[in-house]
């Protein structure tokens, strides 16, 4: 008999913690939902600002001249794009790039990067390894001549 009360506690208490359990608040946050809103916004249009009217400043928020970028990202692109779902845009291809330029660059936290990017800093923790294993992925034969242990890139 006392078994069957304490199950029957321990199953009111887990009922009760679930039934308390906090609430998500938002699917996508609404200041990172204004990315999608206006893609003409933060890094789309910096990016494209800078490109054209301050090529040194351009320079120096990549890391690299925009002809450099536009191989790279032509390079990794095909690694890195995500298809657009029902339920939202995909981040851009140049988006992730930039992102990643941009930590590798600065060393800035994903935190700090996912203010400048309106994308999560979850989002962007699976980013940016993504897109330094593609970027491995396709420049190691032409620019890493050396033996180097190919199992942690896999």
């Amino acid at each position: 008999m006392d078994y069957e009360k304490t199950l029957l506690l321990v199953i009111i208490a887990a009922s009760a913690s679930l039934l308390m359990r906090k609430r998500r608040r938002w699917w996508v946050r609404p200041w990172i939902q204004e990315r999608e809103a206006s893609s003409q916004r933060n890094s789309n249009l910096l990016h494209k600002e800078l490109a054209v009217e301050d090529k040194e400043n351009y320079r120096n928020f990549i890391r690299m001249d925009e002809e450099i970028f536009n191989e790279l990202l032509q390079l990794v692109e095909h690694d890195i794009e995500k298809n657009n779902t029902m339920f939202r845009n995909s981040i851009s291809a140049r988006d992730r790039l930039s992102i990643t330029l941009r930590y590798l660059a600065t060393g800035e936290s994903y935190k700090s990067l996912s203010f400048s990017f309106r994308v999560g800093h979850s989002t962007i923790s699976r980013i940016v390894p993504e897109v330094c294993t593609a970027i491995y992925k396709n420049l190691k034969t032409t620019y890493l001549k050396v033996g180097i242990n190919d199992s942690f890139y896999k």
